[in-house]
């Protein structure tokens, strides 16, 4: 698991995490281009300006987490659950086209 951490403008891109808990992370500028993420957990997470492009999402939950100006194109989502969570539209892409 990741917890307590403040992670800024890293590439993390191609990146392939299962079964991971993200707990009261903020992040800031962080390139998740092309990552599969499978049966995980965002609990308390911030998200600016975060790069989810063609990213996939499998089983995951997000608790509590705010998504500010984060890019989803071609983002694919299954089995999702969003509890209590903000969603601040990007000037560049949106969910809507995830």
């Amino acid at each position: 698991s990741f917890s307590a951490e403040t992670i800024f403008d890293e590439f993390i891109e191609l990146s392939s995490f299962t079964t991971i808990n993200f707990l009261d992370l903020n992040l800031t500028n962080v390139d998740f281009d092309s990552s599969f993420f499978n049966d995980c957990s965002f609990e308390n997470c911030n998200f600016d300006t975060t790069l989810f492009r063609d990213a996939s999402f499998l089983n995951c939950n997000f608790k509590n987490c705010s998504l500010k100006n984060c890019n989803f194109i071609k983002a694919e989502f299954e089995e999702i659950k969003f509890d209590n969570c903000f969603f601040e539209k990007a000037e560049r892409g949106s969910l809507s086209k995830a």
